[in-house]
């Protein structure tokens, strides 16, 4: 056990202290305030601020500075979170990402293409097919409410990172800047914007098999959506 003496010693010097305080201080600019890498919710009072080392520090490795004192190797964490995380060998961090735009921007193609199996995806359309029974895009008034309560449950399953899923996908048009900000911080998700001209946008709806039948509809969308935009 006294080998382990060296560990104890590390995390009282002034050396690790300082550090501590700087790296709390840096993501706080960073981030807005200081987030759990693990829950994603915010961490009220600094001196909760749990940080942890990615390759475990050791006495082996305590010596050296690119284990020991490298913020590539740091995550912040509830004290709560930090001993879930011990617990869990297999941990790994799962990350979020809003990915918004007008409609017919290409949202649904860019998560395709970079998506894994085991990724869970919250999109409103998909969300109404599997309501519906119904082609994609056919969405009956009647179910709006059972489709919002399904996304609902599905964005607090990703705000509390409730189940074993590896990356979430929240898929949507976010026109309002004040509404996606808000969603990103409750969520911890980074925000992608894939934005192209209201031109292009009606240019693919014209040659769009799925909307054929619905082209006047889905101009209202587009045009509803530029209206409603803030950067």
């Amino acid at each position: 056990m006294a080998k382990y003496r060296v560990l104890d010693l590390f995390y009282k010097s002034k050396e690790w202290l300082s550090f501590r305080e700087q790296y709390i201080a840096t993501r706080a600019i960073h981030d807005g305030g200081s987030r759990c890498d693990y829950c994603g919710q915010w961490i009220d009072k600094q001196n909760e601020v749990t940080i942890h080392h990615i390759e475990e520090l050791n006495p082996d490795n305590v010596g050296d500075a690119m284990t020991a004192l490298n913020p590539d190797n740091m995550k912040q964490l509830h004290p709560g979170c930090h001993n879930t995380l011990h617990k869990h060998a297999a941990f790994k961090l799962k990350r979020v990402f809003i990915v918004y735009g007008p409609p017919m921007s290409g949202k649904n193609t860019y998560v395709a293409q970079r998506a894994w199996p085991g990724d869970l995806m919250v999109d409103i359309d998909a969300i109404y097919k599997a309501l519906a029974g119904l082609p994609k895009y056919n969405k009956p008034d009647c179910l709006y409410p059972n489709a919002v309560a399904v996304q609902d449950l599905l964005l607090d399953h990703v705000k509390t990172r409730k189940g074993r899923w590896d990356n979430a996908w929240v898929i949507g048009g976010y026109p309002e800047k004040y509404k996606r900000e808000k969603l990103a911080k409750e969520i911890g998700a980074e925000v992608i914007p894939i934005i192209i001209s209201e031109a292009e946008c009606r240019a693919r709806l014209h040659t769009d098999t799925d909307r054929h039948q619905r082209q006047a509809e889905w101009e209202g969308y587009i045009a509803k959506w530029y209206e409603r935009y803030t950067e």
